[in-house]
C-alpha cells in the first residue's frame, strides 16, 4: 500500500527570543492548503487486484513548534514537534484485475484517502 500526497501551501512562522540564563528561541509555524492532492496504490495479492485512487482539492494543515536552547556561543540543543493532516480527499478509483488485465473505473467520489502524522525531534547544533 502506498499513498502519495502533495500540496502548495501558505504558511507563517512566528519567533520569539529570550534569555533565562541561556539564550532561547521559540518558533511556531502554521501552514494551510485548500489544494491538496492525493494518490494511492493498493495491491490485494490474494484477490489479484490493484486499486488506484487519485483525488484533488483536499485540505492540508501543518503546525510545528521548535525550541532552541543555546548552550554556548557555538552549540545549541533543538527540540521540535511537527504535526500534519490531510483531510479526506475524494476521487475516482481504477480497479485492475492482475490476472486478466481487465480494468474498471469508478468515477466521482468512489474512493477517499487521508493521512495524519506527528514527529518529535531532538538535535544538537555545533558550529566549527
Amino acid at each position: 500500500y502506498q499513498q502519495t500526497f502533495s500540496a502548495p501551501y501558505l504558511g507563517v512562522n512566528i519567533q520569539s527570543a529570550g534569555d533565562v540564563g541561556v539564550p532561547l528561541l521559540l518558533t511556531l509555524g502554521l501552514r494551510y492548503s485548500p489544494l491538496a492532492r492525493g494518490e494511492d496504490v493498493d495491491i490485494h495479492h490474494l484477490r489479484s487486484l490493484r486499486f488506484e485512487t487519485e483525488g484533488r482539492n483536499g485540505t492540508w494543515y501543518g503546525a510545528d513548534i521548535k525550541l532552541d536552547f543555546g548552550i554556548d556561543e557555538r552549540t545549541s540543543v533543538k527540540l521540535g514537534y511537527f504535526n500534519q493532516r490531510y483531510s479526506e480527499i475524494l476521487g475516482g478509483m481504477m480497479v485492475t484485475d492482475l490476472i486478466t488485465g481487465a480494468r474498471s473505473y469508478y468515477g466521482g467520489n468512489a474512493a477517499g484517502l487521508d493521512h495524519s502524522s506527528s514527529m518529535f525531534s531532538l538535535g544538537i547544533n555545533h558550529e566549527f
